[in-house]
Formats: structure tokens, sequence, C-alpha cells
């Protein structure tokens, strides 16, 4: 009975974990591509991507929808899919990751070159004190920017007290100085 609660309680654990930022990106991918199809001109993609690490992933998720499709590199393509941004930002005071990537397309229809630029937003809530478990070190497009929110004493106080303590300190020295 006590080792079905120990596996109870770890399964609980387990299944409650944040996902990895990797993990989130390459989830992200696959909904940039479902998003891009209404976008893509006959079945001729050319992928291209700052962060070759996930070319893979680029190309597997437009297999996985449409098996017709043809990645090449030739310059006979229909349309371009090129992610160019990926960025994480945490807020320590609301405990929120977003994730943002962009993927810009450019389809060439009809001898007309036109552009689209896609974002996609992932929000969630983790522990920004493990800010380490989530991101991985061998990818550095996995790391994130902590956003730390300003107060009250960083926006008036502080400012307030070095004003007022400057001009003490040379009201000092001059009525010193003239004694």
């Amino acid at each position: 009975m006590r080792e079905l609660l120990i596996i109870l309680i770890a399964a609980t654990s387990i299944g409650t974990a944040s996902p990895t930022n990797l993990e989130v990106i390459t989830n992200s991918i696959d909904s940039l591509a479902q998003k891009s199809i209404v976008n893509i001109y006959n079945k001729k993609l050319k992928i291209h991507s700052e962060y070759s690490e996930l070319l893979d992933k680029l190309e597997s998720s437009y297999n996985k929808l449409d098996s017709n499709y043809q990645i090449t590199n030739s310059n006979q393509y229909g349309t371009l899919i090129s992610l160019d941004t990926i960025q994480i930002e945490y807020n320590q005071a609301t405990s929120l990751r977003t994730v943002k990537l962009v993927a810009n397309i450019q389809t060439l229809a009809d001898d007309n070159i036109v552009s689209y630029t896609l974002p996609y937003i992932f929000t969630d809530t983790i522990d920004t004190d493990n800010i380490s478990r989530i991101e991985d070190e061998s990818f550095p497009f996995t790391k994130g920017k902590l956003i730390e929110e300003s107060s009250f004493w960083d926006d008036a106080l502080e400012p307030a007290l070095f004003v007022g303590s400057a001009a003490v300190i040379i009201y000092l020295l001059f009525t010193v100085r003239s004694s």
C-alpha cells in the first residue's frame, strides 16, 4: 500500500512538471505549420531557419500535415518558409513564461511574391526560481530573458534619495568650506 502511494505521488509530480523551452518550441513549430497551410502555394516548399537545429523539425511538421509536400533546396519552389525569430521571456512577478515564434512566408503565386508574417505566442506559468531546469544549455535559443517588475522604490524613492543625498552633500561642502 505504501509503495502504491509513493508511485501515485511521483506520477502526479511528473505529470504537472512544466515542459522545457525546447519542447514548447517544437510543439509551437507544429502549430505554426498548421496555421500556415492557407498561405502555401503548390506543394513545393523551401524551408529556411536561423536555427539550423530546427530544420528537421520544420520539415517533419510539414510532412505530417501533407505527405505530398515536396521539400526542396532549389530555386524552383512555390513557398519559402523561414523561421527567423524565437523569443522567450519570464516575468518574475507573475511567474509567466512567454515563448514567441515568428515565421516569414513568401509565396510565389502567378509571378507575384506575397509575403506573410506568421507569429505564434505560447504562454504558461512556471516556477521562475528554477528557470535553468527548463532551458537547454546546448541550444542557445532556449534561453530566455527574466523581466523583473519595478517597484515604487525603484521608480520614485531611490532616485529621490540619491538626489536628496547629493544636495545635502553639496550643501554641507559649501557651508563647511565657508566657515
